[in-house]
């Protein structure tokens, strides 16, 4: 008598379109795809900050608009129904923001799989109430030239250092002003995300990337000191 093949369980893929970006997506797929069937996949996102989502095939965009933690929320939600309507076994998860740890948290406890995946790491929340976690490589970041010399340099500028707090920040560089207004100022690197979302909400960083490779474009006014959760941002 042959034996019938089990069927792969059916997980639906949830993407944080706010914090990751679509170049990703790829990759994110090789990973998912390891989890079971994926006949749900859809990105939360304020489509007008992030118009990229809107041109993956295969992918159904929700809009979230540009309210505050509209996205969590509406993702959230999503994932919640689909587990308690039988519409998913079990859900992928991917996001860089660790305010999905009560989902994580909500899901392990009905035993409901969760694979959480993040773009460079996976915050510790997320990954202590998930059933597995990847982390993505990322880009590595081309080295900052090297300052001129004294000699070389055409006329004198004033140091970024000197230079007064902006209003509001519409550049990493302006935002990471505000977050960090002096000279030897610190805060940790998984903090930055939310410092600035608290000066200006409606800043995305996925407007510029990663948080870590911005930071290392500035070698000359902000370093990272240490890895892992315990990595934190100076200026210099």
């Amino acid at each position: 008598m042959m034996s019938e093949s089990v069927p792969a369980p059916s997980f639906a893929l949830l993407i944080d379109g706010d914090h990751v970006s679509p170049d990703d997506f790829p990759k994110i797929m090789e990973v998912a795809r390891t989890a079971g069937e994926l006949p749900v996949m859809r990105v939360h996102a304020d489509t007008a900050r992030v118009p990229g989502w809107r041109m993956v095939p295969g992918l159904r965009c929700v809009d979230s608009g540009g309210g505050k933690n509209t996205t969590d929320i509406a993702l959230t939600v999503d994932a919640l129904d689909l587990v308690l309507r039988g519409g998913a076994a079990g859900i992928v998860l991917v996001s860089r923001d660790q305010d999905y740890a009560p989902l994580a948290l909500y899901l392990r406890e009905r035993r409901i799989p969760l694979l959480c995946i993040a773009p460079g790491e996976v915050p510790a929340r997320l990954r202590a109430a998930a059933w597995k976690s990847v982390a993505l490589p990322t880009a590595p970041t081309q080295p900052t030239p090297a300052p001129p010399k004294p000699q070389e340099a055409a006329a004198p500028t004033p140091s970024p250092k000197q230079q007064p707090k902006p209003a509001n920040a519409d550049s990493v560089e302006d935002m990471l002003a505000l977050i960090l207004p002096k000279p030897g100022d610190t805060i940790a690197l998984n903090a930055v995300d939310a410092e600035a979302h608290r000066h200006r909400p409606a800043f995305r960083i996925t407007k510029f990337g990663l948080w870590r490779n911005c930071i290392a474009k500035l070698a000359d006014r902000y370093a990272i000191e240490g890895a892992g959760q315990g990595a934190k941002v100076r200026r210099l």
